[in-house]
């Protein structure tokens, strides 16, 4: 009884899919199997940051030269983004870049300082990797670089200790300033 409570709990939380009955070849009460919803299996562990780190190790041995790979993806992970045009305003650039940068994973934000905008990537998608493998933080440097049309200075890094990686961003020549 204490085992159906607490699936049924489960199942009301959205964790557990409803049981599916497996009969039996012999006389008795049917048995259930129950599965983890897809509410439950998005939280659960996952070996990704082992298997990525074994992919960009074997990246690196065959392909020789890895910042080529990467440079391809940033290509390909910049065309999906809705870059705004170099005559927008860069607060309107950042406020794109900051979305399109959410929707994969680095809940990204961004801040007026004195030395000006900061945008602040608050999650790294790379936990994990990015200590070890560095080329991870330069295709980000490289992302932010062309999502943003502007020139950009990392000011922190997580994986050096600091909480985000924070990037200086310096309007490229030409783009519109934020109307005063």
């Amino acid at each position: 009884m204490t085992v159906r409570h607490h699936l049924q709990f489960l199942q009301r939380e959205g964790l557990v899919r409803p049981p599916q009955t497996v009969r039996r070849a012999a006389p008795g009460r049917p048995r259930f199997a129950y599965q983890l919803s897809p509410k439950a299996a998005a939280d659960t562990p996952k070996e990704f940051a082992a298997l990525a780190g074994h992919l960009i190790d074997a990246i690196k041995s065959a392909a020789g030269n890895a910042e080529k790979v990467f440079s391809e993806l940033v290509n390909k992970l910049s065309a999906e983004s809705p870059c705004a045009a170099q005559t927008a305003t860069i607060e309107s650039r950042l406020d794109g870049a900051a979305t399109f940068l959410s929707t994969k994973g680095y809940v990204a934000s961004w801040e007026q300082s004195a030395a000006g905008p900061l945008l602040h990537t608050n999650n790294c998608p790379y936990d994990g990797l990015a200590g070890q493998h560095p080329e991870l933080c330069k295709m980000d440097l490289e992302l932010i670089t062309r999502v943003t049309g502007a020139d950009v200075k990392r000011v922190c890094h997580a994986p050096q200790g600091d909480a985000t990686c924070s990037y200086l961003i310096m309007p490229a020549i030409g783009a519109v300033q934020a109307a005063g």
